[in-house]
């Protein structure tokens, strides 16, 4: 038997707690039901009591300020900063709204448009043609002056190499790849007259050769010089005739062959060098490009 109250053992037939004082009722037939104490009834001290509840009282509601939150949606987070390289066309422009105001990563950046690589022109060969011929004279001079005096020398080389070509650039404006070609075949041609020219001027020095070829049909020096081939060719078949070796061809073609190797050589180092010279020019001439200012 346990108290209602306090959940004490009573003694059987007990009418108070002894532990609460609380009277214990007895049910009907004399039979007492032991009852349980609720857990309800005893407080729980995990649990922490309730705040009193504050009147609400009558007045106004304040308003909120909205000021902070208006700014902050009314002005964007600033973009990423975009880089810029010469040439490029800004393609973000400044963000929305007083465009007046300073740009908010700095200045607003001035676009400068580049400026149009020049497409390298080309020479005028016809003019650079016409000034490595009228040059190659002044090489055809020296060459002939040179071989009169009976030398084959490197020097006559260069000099009709330096002429052909600096005769193309100086008319023709330009030295390149058509250039090189025609003055190559100018400075060619120019050597084969000088040895002709050269030769001429041997046979007709001589009196008793002068009067053979007199007697052949040759007018004097420039008819000689124009009928250079065809002669040869008579020379090697009288001297055949005679019972000698023919060698006036050959030997014309050997001189004619060592002259052209020195030009050659002489050419092709001052040819590759002005190529080299005009091609660093267009470069410099061509490294122009926007940018873009802060």
């Amino acid at each position: 038997m346990f108290c209602p109250n306090c959940g004490n053992n009573l003694e059987e037939g007990a009418a108070f707690c002894p532990s609460c004082g609380a009277p214990v009722e007895k049910p009907q037939g004399g039979v007492v039901t032991e009852v349980m104490p609720s857990h309800s009834s005893f407080p729980d001290p995990t649990v922490t009591p309730a705040a009193p509840v504050q009147p609400v009282s009558d007045a106004q509601p304040q308003e909120e300020d909205l000021s902070a939150y208006v700014t902050s949606i009314s002005e964007p987070e600033p973009e990423p900063e975009v880089p810029y390289t010469e040439g490029d066309i800004m393609q973000n422009p400044p963000p929305a709204g007083n465009y007046s105001a300073p740009y908010q990563n700095g200045p607003v950046p001035v676009f400068v448009p580049p400026v149009p690589k020049e497409i390298p022109a080309r020479s005028n060969i016809l003019m650079g043609a016409l000034g490595s011929v009228v040059f190659s004279l002044i090489g055809c001079v020296i060459w002939v002056i040179i071989g009169s005096l009976g030398y084959i020398s490197y020097l006559g080389g260069v000099a009709m190499a330096l002429c052909c070509v600096m005769g193309y650039k100086l008319l023709g404006k330009k030295f390149d790849v058509p250039g090189f070609i025609v003055s190559l075949v100018v400075m060619l041609v120019a050597v084969l007259f000088s040895n002709v020219f050269i030769y001429s001027i041997q046979l007709v020095s001589d009196a008793d050769i002068l009067s053979l070829i007199q007697e052949w049909g040759y007018n004097g020096l420039p008819d000689v010089v124009f009928r250079f081939f065809p002669l040869m060719k008579q020379f090697d078949i009288m001297l055949e005739y005679y019972g000698e070796e023919a060698e006036m061809m050959s030997s014309f073609m050997s001189d004619l062959g060592i002259s052209c190797l020195f030009s050659g050589i002489a050419f092709f180092v001052i040819a590759f060098s002005m190529l080299k010279s005009s091609k660093n020019d267009e470069t410099t001439r061509s490294n122009g490009g926007g940018a873009v200012l802060s």
